[in-house]
């Protein structure tokens, strides 16, 4: 059983209050994480991560404080997708980017299928940075999750993507439904049917004001929020 849980975080950046007293508990499922641009959907996502390590409040990732965890235990519990996928290659070539975490966690086994799902292999001896966007996505995807661990958090992962790439994700993410793990995804909520959470985190201006069902969620409380409501999206 995996859980994750979020007492009274709050996160200051460049002097300015990005979150503020986040209270949230998470067991397996999918959830949608949305919200205004600026809202600190990132902010929160990298919070969990383990990137951004000067907070208030404390992150339990089953049980476990996050502050006492080491980045190779982080690790191996969470993997994060970047939003924009070059902010996270640091290999010459692309199957040692993809290879990378293998070789840090000494994995024996890693998701094979998830690596055939995404990345063309006429990719692996490319330099990551000379990639297109769509193909940049699909590698950076593929080098953070190839660990399967319990915990993905994926930042925007259908940015870049084009259709056919984006129903291979939403495969890979519908294929984790039942098993045990927390998936939290940022994206449009034009785009909710490639997720089909079972439940909506909604951020207003760095703290939650919502969490639930997305049939519960009212579009009264998603202008508020500064997002599109239900009636508008996708025109």
């Amino acid at each position: 059983m995996i859980s994750l849980k979020i007492k009274r975080l709050s996160v200051k950046l460049g002097g300015q209050t990005i979150l503020r007293n986040i209270d949230l508990e998470l067991g397996e499922g999918i959830y949608l994480l949305t919200g205004r641009n600026g809202s600190g959907k990132t902010t929160l996502m990298k919070t969990i991560a383990g990137l951004i390590r000067n907070y208030e409040g404390e992150i339990y990732v089953n049980n476990k404080n996050l502050r006492d965890l080491s980045r190779k235990e982080i690790a191996s519990l969470i993997g994060y997708v970047w939003q924009n996928p070059y902010h996270g290659f640091i290999e010459a070539r692309v199957i040692d980017e993809i290879m990378l975490i293998k070789r840090i966690l000494r994995l024996e086994k890693y998701d094979k299928e998830l690596i055939e799902a995404l990345v063309d292999p006429l990719l692996f001896e490319r330099d990551p940075f000379t990639l297109s966007g769509g193909e940049a996505k699909r590698v950076s995807i593929a080098s953070i999750l190839i660990a399967d661990q319990p915990i993905w958090l994926l930042d925007e992962p259908f940015d870049y993507l084009d259709l056919y790439s984006t129903q291979k994700l939403s495969q890979i993410i519908s294929s984790k439904r039942n098993r045990k793990i927390i998936i939290i995804s940022t994206t449009h909520l034009c785009l909710i049917n490639f997720i089909d959470p079972s439940k909506i985190i909604l951020l207003d201006r760095g703290e939650i004001s919502f969490v639930g069902n997305i049939w519960e969620l009212k579009d009264e409380a998603l202008n508020r929020a500064g997002v599109i409501g239900r009636e508008l999206i996708c025109g």
